[in-house]
């Protein structure tokens, strides 16, 4: 009995040990993601083309098997869908007929990938601030992405007033000894974005 403890016990170190240097779940959400990357860099050139010959990028980007998933045909033969849900990834061209500018936002699920805050989303990005990562044309930057370490949040006052950046390392999560009311951070040049009721940022 006691040595089929021990050879229990030992598997059972075997399989921790095995669990933190090689997480097949981490290994398997970054390869996810790389194929998310993949398919926005894909986007950004056959946009560029796409742009190249019609003085527009297009309204609408649905993926294949999507009805009328033809938008970036003949530049892309197929527009791939995020593998994880099957959904088109989120695209957001200017809101006008003839699309000057664009921006593709998607969620990687390995948080700590450098590349999420390489364009400027560790804090979010896009509507809501609910992406990390995404590509956008070449004349506008990702929509809340910023390395800004200057940040607001509603004191208890319910007044928009500058915080620690300490305060902030955690946007979704505030630490309640810095007296934040609201339920995120705000850096200090997102001043079009209206928390506090409708104060902006001193």
């Amino acid at each position: 009995m006691i040595e089929v403890l021990i050879v229990v016990v030992f598997i059972g170190i075997l399989t921790v040990i095995f669990l933190n240097y090689f997480n097949p779940l981490e290994k398997r959400d970054r390869a996810v993601d790389s194929r998310r990357k993949s398919d926005l860099d894909r986007f950004t050139v056959a946009l560029e083309d796409y742009y190249g010959d019609n003085n527009c990028y297009p309204k609408k980007l649905l993926c294949t098997p999507a009805d009328k998933a033809d938008d970036l045909k003949p530049y892309l033969g197929t527009i791939p869908c995020d593998p994880a849900t099957g959904e088109s990834y989120y695209y957001e061209p200017e809101d006008v007929n003839c699309p000057q500018y664009y921006r593709i936002y998607t969620n990687l699920k390995w948080e700590d990938d450098p590349q999420i805050a390489e364009v400027g989303c560790q804090y979010g990005c896009g509507p809501s601030l609910v992406y990390n990562y995404g590509v956008s044309s070449p004349n506008v930057s990702l929509e809340g992405a910023s390395n800004c370490r200057d940040w607001c949040a509603c004191q208890a006052s319910d007044v928009c007033n500058h915080v620690a950046d300490s305060c902030c390392e955690d946007p979704d999560n505030p630490e309640e000894e810095c007296g934040i009311t609201s339920s995120k951070c705000y850096c200090c040049e997102e001043k079009s974005v209206p928390w506090c009721g409708d104060a902006g940022c001193p």
